[in-house]
């Protein structure tokens, strides 16, 4: 038995070894792969954030500043329903986020009761990706719904959008401000770009982006959730294996491995199916934003918004590369197919969904060659967000009038 124990004692010594030696090739290696694609990164002009490669508004003195304060703000955390919002953050010059998790908008604070408020719903181009917080699309909103509010008076803007939201998450977030008690004027919902990404996404229309995350995301707390209802070895060894798994995932190096196998290539949703399917939610979400709005009162605005996937502008040579880079992606060829047959019928299905109360920008810059697009999603430059606003401002211009006329928007 003391033999016996003796040997099993150096067969568990030995793999240990072995173990311990190969997690720290493993280690060293990575480490090694990490160091070198750092020093690259470094020669090549540093980190390349997909959002501001080649930005023309990266040549402007405010820019480096607010692509610091941006990558802080974009700490998310979860929040039901919609499934994820922003942490608060502090006092920044150009990026700041509220308690709320709302973009903060510039704008007066007192009175304490606005006369009347808008509030603004969409994805990371309506939250403002490109823009400091004075110059978002709601912050423009706010500069001249003041000239409308009177001496002494203001009207409240609240910027409800967030990075990746599809118009159903627009809705949902709707829905719960008014459930907490919030009362609008007008609710502009400024989206496309997303719903049209996440239906070749998914090949269904309607589902947030990445949907598939969170479907791995649930799996795997029920399974490392130790209070769970599942108990006993096989719990037990599956939830080791996932953890195991993901810390694997967390290999630059093995992800680069990864990239030498070439896979099937990947397959898309028909864009005709992909574009009726995109403008059926659209429309029944819209539909379901009139019926709330005559239940408490505010007019709605929906905005379909440009992209340079469809864009009829003259490019600018910026915006030509981004094109051709997004060309090379099936993923991106179908979105630009998609986007090209979306209008033809969206705009006759929103005429009966949300009469007078529909705005197509998707050929809003044609002619224009101002720079517009700052990268390969559609988030939008600064200098574009005026000729964006004049787009539908008529609409919140008149009801705003009405509502001030009447005196019916002076509501807590």
């Amino acid at each position: 038995m003391r033999q016996l124990a003796s040997k099993a004692w150096q067969f568990v010594n030995v793999s240990w070894q072995m173990i311990g030696m190969t997690v720290l090739l493993c280690v060293l290696a990575e480490c090694g792969y990490r160091a070198q694609a750092s020093v690259r990164e470094q020669l090549g002009g540093g980190v390349q954030h997909s959002y501001t490669d080649g930005d023309p508004q990266s040549r402007l003195p405010w820019h480096a500043q607010f692509i610091k304060e941006y990558d802080e703000a974009r700490v998310l955390r979860w929040k039901s329903y919609v499934y994820w919002t922003r942490l608060p953050s502090g006092s920044n010059r150009y990026v700041n986020v509220d308690s709320a998790g709302h973009r903060v908008t510039p704008q007066p604070t007192v009175p304490e009761v606005p006369v009347a408020r808008v509030f603004t719903f969409g994805g990371s181009t309506m939250w403002g990706t490109s823009q400091r917080d004075s110059a978002t699309i709601a912050a423009e909103l706010a500069r001249r719904l003041q000239a409308l509010a009177g001496a002494g008076q203001r009207i409240e803007v609240v910027n409800y959008s967030e990075n990746g939201f599809v118009n159903t998450q627009d809705l949902i977030a709707l829905e719960l401000a008014l459930r907490s008690g919030a009362r609008p004027d007008v609710v502009v919902m400024y989206d496309g770009i997303n719903d049209v990404g996440t239906v070749v996404q998914h090949g269904v229309a309607g589902l947030p982006q990445n949907e598939g995350k969170r479907i791995r995301d649930f799996a795997f707390g029920r399974a490392v959730d130790r209070s769970g209802f599942a108990r006993g070895w096989q719990k037990d060894s599956r939830a080791v294996a996932m953890l195991a798994g993901e810390f694997f995932n967390q290999s630059d190096l093995l992800e680069w491995v990864q990239t030498l196998k070439k896979g099937p290539a990947p397959t898309y949703i028909a864009a005709d199916s992909a574009a009726r399917s995109a403008v059926r939610v659209y429309v029944e979400n819209a539909r379901l934003v009139e019926a709330l709005a005559r239940s408490y009162g505010f007019t709605p605005i929906f905005v379909w918004q440009p992209t340079p996937q469809s864009t009829p502008k003259p490019l600018t040579g910026f915006e030509q590369r981004l094109l051709k880079s997004t060309m090379q992606d099936p993923y991106w060829r179908r979105i630009k197919e998609t986007h090209a047959l979306v209008p033809a019928l969206l705009n006759p299905a929103m005429a009966s969904a949300a009469p007078g109360h529909f705005v197509d920008e998707s050929t809003l810059f044609t002619g224009d060659t101002m720079s517009v697009f700052t990268d390969r999603i559609g988030h939008s430059t600064e200098t574009s967000v005026p000729v964006i606003v004049d787009a539908f401002w008529p609409l919140v211009r008149r009801a705003i009038e009405a509502r001030l006329a009447t005196g019916k928007g002076v509501r807590r």
